[in-house]
Order: C-alpha cells, then sequence, then structure tokens
C-alpha cells in the first residue's frame, strides 16, 4: 500500500513539475515574440522619424544622403556617444521611444557594388550601451536592406538594424 501511495506522489509531483515547466517555457517564447515585434515598430518608427530641421526627410533618407556624400561618423568601439547634431537627434529619439529596462542598438551600413566588386561605405550607429554588440547574441532583432540611388548615380544597398536586450544582460560584444 505504502509504494502505491509512493508512486502516486511521485507521478503527482512529475506531472505539477513538469506544467510548471511547460508554463514557464511559453511565457519566456512569449516574451521573446513581443520583443521581436517591438524591435521591428521601434525600427520602422526610427527609419521613418521626421524633424523640420531635416526638410521634412525621414531619417532613413537622412541616413542615405550622409552615405551618398560619405559625410557619415561612426561611433567608436567603447562609447555611445558622438558629438554630431544628427548622431544626438537619432538618439534622442530612440531614448525616448525605446522599452524601458532594455538596451538598444540601432544600426545603418552602405556597400556599393562597383563592376562586380562589393565595398562598405561606411556604417552608423545609435545606442545606448553597447556600440560593439555582436548582432547574433541580440535575442530581439529587426532587420531590413533597402537599396539607394544617390545623386551622382552611384547605387548603394542600406541595411539596416535594429536590437534590443533587456538592460541587466550583458551582451559578447565580439561574435565568435
Amino acid at each position: 500500500m505504502i509504494d502505491i501511495l509512493l508512486l502516486g506522489l511521485f507521478i503527482s509531483i512529475v506531472l505539477v513539475g513538469g506544467s510548471v515547466f511547460i508554463g514557464q517555457e511559453e511565457l519566456r517564447a512569449q516574451n521573446g515574440r513581443e520583443e521581436a515585434v517591438y524591435a521591428q515598430a521601434q525600427l520602422i518608427t526610427a527609419m521613418n522619424y521626421r524633424l523640420a530641421d531635416w526638410q521634412n526627410r525621414t531619417a532613413a533618407e537622412m541616413i542615405a544622403a550622409k552615405f551618398c556624400d560619405r559625410s557619415i561618423r561612426t561611433v567608436g568601439n567603447t562609447s555611445c556617444s558622438l558629438d554630431d547634431a544628427f548622431y544626438n537627434e537619432m538618439r534622442n529619439m530612440t531614448d525616448g521611444t525605446g522599452r524601458t529596462g532594455y538596451n538598444y542598438i540601432f544600426w545603418a551600413e552602405a556597400q556599393e557594388n562597383v563592376s562586380g566588386n562589393v565595398t562598405t561605405v561606411g556604417s552608423f550607429t545609435v545606442c545606448n550601451h553597447q556600440p560593439t554588440v555582436c548582432a547574433k547574441h541580440v535575442p530581439a532583432i529587426a532587420t531590413t536592406i533597402i537599396p539607394v540611388r544617390c545623386p551622382n548615380g552611384e547605387a548603394m544597398a542600406i541595411t539596416y538594424l535594429n536590437g534590443m536586450w533587456p538592460s541587466w544582460q550583458e551582451l559578447p560584444l565580439a561574435c565568435d
């Protein structure tokens, strides 16, 4: 009789423990989906951001123009700050619309293809914590690639990326 009671207790513990584990995994997966959707919304917000000072152009149009005239400025490897008016506007926008309790990185890189040779024109980064975080380690990430035709006739492809992760989490800086 004690054997049957112990067996029943064991089965009950396994069933309850399994249900709790499955519930936690479902919650974690749901949080991941919500973060990915928020990262995509943040990317769209950043690319469509407008200021009167920019002659009513979007941030994506401003970034493209800066890549075309080669005036883009890149944040250094150890800092998320740059004394540049355009960078500061983009940072203020991402700070204002970012999800509380999360770090973010907004990144753009332009490449051009000249006679089959693909070269990187430059990159632009706005972040609040880690400017050199490896993209493959960012849990919630959104990307898009937009082709651009410069006024001088050059054709570029600009890759935009927006990533976010909980502020308590320190991500690896290098891709391994």
